[in-house]
């Protein structure tokens, strides 16, 4: 009797366990399958010029259409309201807010299908900002290694540059994309900044690299961006 009793929870806790097993396999799939299908979907409305907001809540992926070319937001949104992507666009053209910044790497399934479509042309650049009606970034911009000044897709005025980790390792003067004027460098490993000119995005002059807790100060001399001389060292105090 109690051998039967044990079979029968046996079968009953088998048939549970293959049941779940097999849903999972199934939901999986099927989120898989909705993915490949968004392409299509996307695909077919752009085919039949359709207008309108279209929206696929499961991937916080959403849409605007106007007779079939994208106009308004182009996002993605993540279920704890993170925004992964965020485009603006004007007829087919990006204009307007713009947002892509990644700095941990969380793009993972579901949202990666739009970084492996023909869709993933519009991931032009990597931050957050205002893009120009000629798809130049424009104005003030946070990116993942520094934050500044675009004038019609080329970095302008005050520049902050920093590692990975968040630590700010360069500042100084940008004119035409390119390095200008005073500069101050930090190179945190050896507890050491520099700081001097930069003259079309070279070193130029005396540069002077002092430890920020002794009074250790050395002054390089550069042309061309090159070291070509010491000329003074001051070393710290014993």
């Amino acid at each position: 009797m109690n051998s039967n009793i044990y079979r029968c929870k046996f079968l009953f806790i088998f048939f549970v366990c293959v049941t779940l097993l097999s849903c999972g396999e199934k939901i999986i799939y099927d989120k898989l399958l909705n993915v490949l299908k968004i392409q299509e979907d996307v695909d077919y409305k752009i085919k039949k010029k359709k207008t309108g907001i279209f929206s696929y809540p499961k991937f916080g992926f959403s849409f605007s259409l106007k007779k079939g070319k994208f106009n308004g937001p182009f996002k993605i949104i993540t279920q704890n309201n993170d925004t992964i992507l965020y485009i603006n666009f004007v007829n087919d053209k990006i204009n307007g807010y713009y947002q892509f910044i990644d700095y941990r790497q969380k793009i993972m399934y579901p949202y990666n299908f739009i970084f492996t479509t023909k869709y993933n042309k519009f991931i032009k650049f990597y931050g957050k900002g205002y893009v120009n009606s000629e798809e130049k970034r424009e104005g003030y911009w946070i990116e993942p290694l520094g934050r500044g000044s675009y004038i019609s897709g080329k970095k302008e005025g005050y520049w902050e540059e920093w590692d990975i980790e968040g630590y700010i390792l360069k500042k100084g003067m940008y004119v035409n994309n390119q390095k200008e004027k005073l500069w101050k460098e930090d190179i945190p490993f050896f507890n050491i900044y520099t700081e001097g000119i930069y003259i079309n995005n070279k070193k130029e002059g005396i540069w002077i690299e002092r430890d920020k807790d002794t009074t250790y100060k050395l002054e390089l001399l550069y042309l061309n961006d090159r070291i070509k001389d010491t000329l003074n060292k001051i070393l710290p105090y014993p």
